[in-house]
């Protein structure tokens, strides 16, 4: 009984933290791309859009005069809030099969957080 219901709580536990087929974790994502682990975050912008997914949130910002799309690791933000965010990698025509959303341009990040 105990076997079984340690079981369960294991497979419900993966079942929630995994990201859909096709998409890496985060962390494995940053290590396939190649991402540097950034000790401080350089760049700011406004969020313009939030969308969260299952272990990623995709914002739309407006920095340096210009709107960028940003996927990082998901992480509570204010709506509409200034945020930094490190270097990261940028990847074109990138197809999100969890949103079925196309981005013609996106930057993926190891990290955002709130500017204060």
């Amino acid at each position: 009984m105990r076997a079984s219901a340690a079981a369960l709580v294991l497979a419900a536990a993966a079942s929630a933290a995994a990201p859909p087929p096709g998409h890496p974790t985060p962390d494995e994502a940053s290590g396939l791309l190649g991402i540097p682990d950034p000790v401080a975050l350089p760049y700011r912008g406004r969020v313009l859009e939030h969308i969260p997914s299952n272990r990623y949130l995709y914002l739309r910002v407006e920095t340096a005069g210009r709107e960028l799309w940003l996927a990082a690791p998901r992480t509570a933000l204010p709506d509409h809030g200034r945020i930094r965010f490190g270097p990261g990698v940028l990847m074109r025509n990138f197809h999100s099969r969890r949103l079925d959303r196309t981005f013609p341009e996106i930057l993926f990040v190891r990290r955002v957080a709130p500017d204060p």
